[in-house]
Parts: structure tokens; sequence; C-alpha cells
């Protein structure tokens, strides 16, 4: 299985204990050195529902020295290191009422940085608050601006499940599903096999890329030959894929061919198989994946799937979203962003890591960490997979999700799993106090009185 990217900055700050993060074995706790002081809390929602930001102003150690947690600084890795995500701490509020009692005592750490939306398509709590429409923002890398294609001829067809017994070339017909609909230009065929493309389609592509994927087994006591071919307009043959399967062995193939417009006057293409002995094709895909130019965005109605194992832990993405992996979500028109759900707009790029949440509709227990990450190009069939740290909820809709991450390279609060109340700090109410590890050393409480005496004449705590 691949490794997780190396962009995992958990795993680089902090090494690769993420227990508190991924749901992991729990660690010893160890008597930690620092405090923190806060100014302001506010809601998390509605990525993260029924949790408060606390604004850190300051981190302090058992000595009375005061620092900022800026970004690079060690004090920041000093705030990491002690204020792990999974912990209990304890907040001390400074005028304590009963609006915001419930924000003082002991509370989990669920998050420390700033949050970052990466992708969503909710923007309303019902659980049919969603859109079936994800636009993405392409890169302009193309002297003198963009060229976008006039058509969308994007699309992948799936068959399960068939086995040759003949040395002769056959077609591949019959599939079973359509993964992805080409929007305008083309359409698939299933019964007869065929990707169909029209000649205006094509006016303004330089080239269409085909992808091939398929995985084989050889149920044989011997050695098997397979050829596998890309063909068009039921005589040209572009690309062959000629090898040996083991006996008893199973093997995941595929192959990319780029078809130039020279070629385009062909309107239909198809996969064909032949195999010197009787094996077993498990699953194959006749894919377009891209085209250059690219179509700028796109709709479709299924952006994650599983499989049937009952226990399911990996979604594997579209290949639309595959395809933009990499790409920011267009959200200038979105409807959840601004108004009464207000969602933040996107501005981080669609790569994800280990420590990224995803949640299933507005609903906390369909709140996922992500443990791994498989990305396109580490895929043999070119999807996007990510691993969750448990067991996906049955009945979950799928198309209904938020991802984003709390990224700590800057640190401007630390999310607690308490929820706020939402009169909390208004103008008229405001709300400071400090944060304390469960833990502390003999050193910090021995000196905290003191130290929290120095820090009110300094005017950095009130009370």
């Amino acid at each position: 299985m691949p490794t997780s990217p190396n962009t995992d900055y958990l795993s680089k700050e902090l090494g690769n204990n993420r227990s508190g993060v991924l749901g992991g074995l729990p660690v010893a706790e160890q008597n930690q050195d620092y405090f923190l002081v806060f100014k302001g809390a506010g809601g998390t929602g509605p990525e993260i529902i029924d949790n408060t930001a606390y604004f850190i102003q300051y981190i302090v150690d058992s000595e009375g020295n005061v620092d900022k947690p800026s970004q690079g600084s060690i004090a920041r890795l000093n705030l990491l290191q002690n204020f792990p995500i999974g912990k209990t701490t304890t907040v001390r509020i400074d005028n304590a009422s009963g609006i915001n009692t419930q924000l003082d005592g002991d509370h989990t750490i669920t998050g420390v940085g700033v949050q970052q939306p990466i992708l969503y398509t909710q923007y309303g709590i019902p659980s049919s608050s969603y859109t079936r429409s994800i636009s993405f923002i392409t890169p302009v890398d193309v002297p003198g601006g963009s060229i976008v294609a006039q058509n969308d001829i994007l699309g992948s067809m799936t068959k399960t499940s068939f086995s040759f017994n003949s040395s002769s070339y056959a077609t591949i017909t019959n599939y079973n599903s359509i993964t992805l609909f080409p929007i305008s230009g083309a359409n698939f065929t299933t019964a007869s096999g065929r990707y169909n493309i029209t000649q205006s389609a094509i006016t303004d592509l330089n080239y269409i890329t085909f992808r091939v994927a398929y995985s084989i087994s050889n149920n044989n006591a011997r050695n098997t030959n397979v050829s596998v071919q890309l063909i068009g307009g039921g005589s040209g043959i572009y690309y062959t894929d000629t090898f040996t399967i083991n006996s008893l062995s199973s093997t995941i193939r595929s192959f990319d061919v780029n078809i130039y417009d020279t070629d385009f006057y062909r309107e239909y293409f198809n996969i064909r198989a032949a195999v010197s002995d009787d094996v077993t094709i498990n699953y194959l895909t006749l894919t377009i994946p891209s085209t250059n130019p690219n179509p700028a965005s796109r709709t479709q109605t299924t952006f994650w799937s599983t499989g049937s194992n009952s226990d399911i832990t990996w979604l594997t993405a579209s290949y639309y979203l595959s395809v933009n992996y990499g790409n920011t979500q267009d959200t200038s028109n979105f409807p959840g962003t601004g108004g009464s759900f207000g969602l933040s707009p996107i501005k981080t790029p669609f790569t994800l890591q280990s420590g990224d949440r995803i949640r299933f509709e507005y609903n906390s227990s369909k709140d996922y960490y992500i443990y791994e990450v498989i990305s396109p190009d580490e895929d043999s069939d070119g999807y996007l997979k990510i691993k969750l740290n448990k067991t996906l909820l049955s009945n979950t809709i799928l198309d209904n999700f938020i991802i984003h991450r709390v990224d700590n390279t800057s640190i401007k609060y630390i999310i607690l799993d308490v929820a706020k109340d939402p009169t909390v700090d208004n103008p008229e109410n405001p709300f400071t106090g400090i944060i304390l590890p469960k833990y502390p050393s003999e050193k910090l409480k021995n000196n905290l009185g003191n130290i929290l005496s120095k820090l009110k004449q300094e005017g950095i705590i009130e009370n």
C-alpha cells in the first residue's frame, strides 16, 4: 500500500505519534511545563459541530516567561508538544457567569491552528442540503490566457467479473455501469461497449487521453498469455497490452493512450481482449480522464464510492475529483458561503494529508479523520483514495460532505470539544482566561500563583 504524501505536517512536526488525532492507542501522560493565555472565543461551525475556538494570546512557561506562538517559532513547537490533539486541558475563565460556565473546566483538544476548508458540497443542515456540482479554478498556464474546451467529453465506464476462454480477440460488451457521464459531445453505449464522440466535440481539442485499467486473475495451473487492445472505428488499433500472467496469480494493469487530432475522424472507440486459456477479468474500465485542453469545470452526481466490504474504511474519489486533485474549488457562487450557514470561501488547493477531516451530512457522528491518502499519481488506476480512522456508518450520503483541516503552521486558536453559547464574547461580554495542562509539572504548580500575579500586573491577564 503506498505511503501517505510527505505533506503530513503532523508527522513532520511531531513525529509518528498521532494517537489523539487518529484514534490510536493512548500514550503515557507527561507533566507539562506551559500554559496558555486566551482572549476571545468563537464557534467552529459549520466545519466542526459544537466545538469552541479559544483565541491564543501567549504561551507561558513555569518560569513566567511569556512568548507568542508565531509561525516557525520555538513557542509554537512548545505549544504543539504540550497541548496535543486528543489530550485533556483545563480552562480557567475570568469573570465566570451563567452563560459561559460550560466553557470552563476540563475539555478535550480537537485542533490547534487555523481552520482551512478544502472541498465541500454541503450548504445547510438538512441532509438534502448539498450541491451535485463542483467547479474548480483551473490554473492559467497557457501563454496569452487559458484555452477552455467547448465540450466536456470526460467519462468512465466499468465492467465487472467476466471470463474468456478463446485466443481470438473479442470486443468487451455489456458494461455494468457508467461511473462518469460525458456532459456534451460524447456518450457511452454499455451494450456494445462503445465510447462515441461527435465531430463537433473535437474541433477545439489537441488530443484526448484514453485510460484502460483492469484487474485479471489466472486460476489455472499454467502461465497464460493475455492481450488487451484499445481500438477505434471498428478497425484501428491504438494500443496493445500483451503480457503473461503467471499461474494461480492476479495482477492489476493499466495503460494510457493519447489520441491526437489527426485521428479524431474515428467516431467510436472500444476495448477488445484475447487470452490463450481461461482467465477472469475482475473489473475493467474504459475512461477518458482528461483532454488537452481540459474543460474548466463540470458537474456530476457521485463524488465518492466504497468497496463491497462491510467494514468500510476506504473511500475512492470519482475520476472528476481525481483529475482535479491539486486544483482549488471555485466557491465564488457557492450557496453555503456567508449567510446563515457561514462556510468560508476555499483558498486551499484540493490536496489531502493525514489528519484532515471529512464529515458527511450535518452529523457529528459521521465526522472522520483521514488516516491515509493515496494520490492519483500513486494509484495504479489513477484514482484518489482515502482511508478513514473508523468504519463508515451505513446509510451515509457520501455526496453531502465537507473536507477541512486545522493547519498548525500558523496558530491562532486552540479548539476544544465543548459547545459555545452564541452570546459569549459579545462586545458587552469580554471573554478571557488561561488554559492549563491537565497534568502540570510540579514547578508550574508551585510557581503558578506568582506567575499569575505578575501577568495581572503587566495587564496580560485580568483576574
